[in-house]
């Protein structure tokens, strides 16, 4: 049974469907997968893409595109490129018009065998995130063979979650217009050099909303107070269970460790956290001392 995306969605459909480099940000369940499928499945239908290839972490590969595919692209036929070098090369050579692989092939088949993206045209990156590095050898190996795809489009819930140097990388493999081609270029306009000798930036305070000026062209962005009023009632459903209590009691026992007749002396409610913080990562220290050997070094309590 093929579902009908919601109005959202749909739209975020159209948006991949008339760009020919696009990303679409959207936090985790906002149905990505299933916007990307429909839009692909309207672009081969309509002769504008002749096979997508689509990069994604392992465990997606196989246990979510193929599947997601019946529900929303049924049209499509997907063939998923994993495991034995002879079972990615079967699945390349098949004549499915969606190939899923998965990033640490990346080496493989652009450096080994760039023979096999003769006839793809579009390129799908899920969880755009893993580029993130343009110095890293899957991306470089990836961009020399980039031009072979004249669509590029990207997907992540995660575009700054590790800091805004990230976008960089992101935004280059889709579009080199967008943040432009030299990462060095791009951190001295959007932040400060803190530490030479380290390569220590920090971004300036309004480099975030010039950079989503910059790329908001090329991106849909979904927010999740966008769609929560369109999505269905919340129904909460109890499953109960019996579980025999003899070994979660066991290791219960194990790991606690009793002190009845301990102190925790503290200057402050901080100190105090920290002690605890120290406690329940399995670090107990003595009042005793250790007495230094060398003059001017201090002494160290006893772990």
């Amino acid at each position: 049974m093929v579902l009908k995306l919601r109005p959202y969605q749909d739209e975020a459909a159209d948006f991949l469907y008339s760009k020919d480099r696009a990303m679409i940000l959207a936090p985790v369940g906002a149905g990505k997968t299933a916007i990307t499928l429909t839009a692909m499945q309207a672009m081969i239908s309509d002769g504008h893409v002749k096979r997508f290839l689509v990069l994604a972490p392992k465990r997606v590969c196989t246990d979510v595109w193929r599947q997601e595919g019946l529900k929303w692209a049924s049209d499509l036929f997907i063939e998923v490129a994993v495991g034995t070098a002879k079972n990615r090369m079967d699945a390349f050579k098949c004549k499915a018009n969606v190939i899923i692989t998965n990033y640490d092939n990346l080496l493989w088949l652009c450096r080994d065998r760039s023979d096999l993206l003769q006839g793809f045209d579009g390129i799908v990156f899920d969880e755009l995130t893993r580029l993130k590095n343009p110095s890293g050898s899957r991306f470089k190996a990836l961009f020399k063979v980039i031009d072979l795809f004249k669509i590029r489009w990207g997907l992540t819930g995660s575009f700054t979650s590790n800091g805004l140097e990230d976008v960089f990388g992101q935004c280059k493999v889709i579009d080199q217009t967008l943040l432009g081609r030299s990462k060095g270029a791009f951190l001295e306009k959007y932040f400060v050099l803190m530490n030479r000798d380290y390569g220590d930036w920090a971004a300036r305070s309004d480099s975030l909303p010039k950079i989503m000026k910059e790329i908001k062209p090329a991106t849909y962005l979904l927010e999740a107070g966008d769609y929560k009023d369109l999505m269905p009632p919340l129904h909460t459903v109890e499953v109960r269970c019996q579980m025999d209590m003899t070994h979660y009691n066991t290791m219960k026992k194990d790991l606690v460790v009793a002190f009845p007749n301990a102190t925790a002396v503290a200057s402050n409610s901080a100190v105090v956290t920290g002690k605890l913080q120290q406690m329940s990562s399995g670090f107990v220290y003595q009042t005793t001392r250790t007495p230094s050997k060398s003059p001017g070094k201090f002494d160290t309590y006893q772990q």
